[in-house]
């Protein structure tokens, strides 16, 4: 079974959890250090509102393995229709071999 990777966005200015309601879509992108492509595509990104949409909870059930033992990084992108995309900050992962 593959990882599900859970994220709680909160607003820019800490004040709380960032309201998922009027979100149009949610993508988590996930890259290798250094890389320059997403690990799985633009049709594999995609995450989902869990929970309460004020909560700002979104899960990620990761599609694939990452294709090498290594550090990755990786940012949620979430869109609220015509107001356009926000990005979260960058988060890490390492991934080990033989996990």
């Amino acid at each position: 079974m593959l990882p599900i990777l859970e994220f709680g966005i909160t607003k820019s200015d800490g004040s709380g959890a960032l309201d998922l309601t009027s979100s149009t879509a949610v993508r988590v992108k996930i890259r290798l250090m250094g890389g320059t492509v997403n690990e799985f595509g633009t049709l594999l990104d995609t995450g989902t509102v869990v929970g309460s949409a004020t909560l700002g909870t979104v899960q990620y059930a990761l599609p694939g393995t990452l294709s090498d033992v290594g550090d990755y990084f990786g940012q949620v992108e979430v869109t609220f229709g015509a107001s356009g995309a926000q990005s979260t900050s960058r988060f890490q992962l390492h991934v080990s071999e033989g996990l």
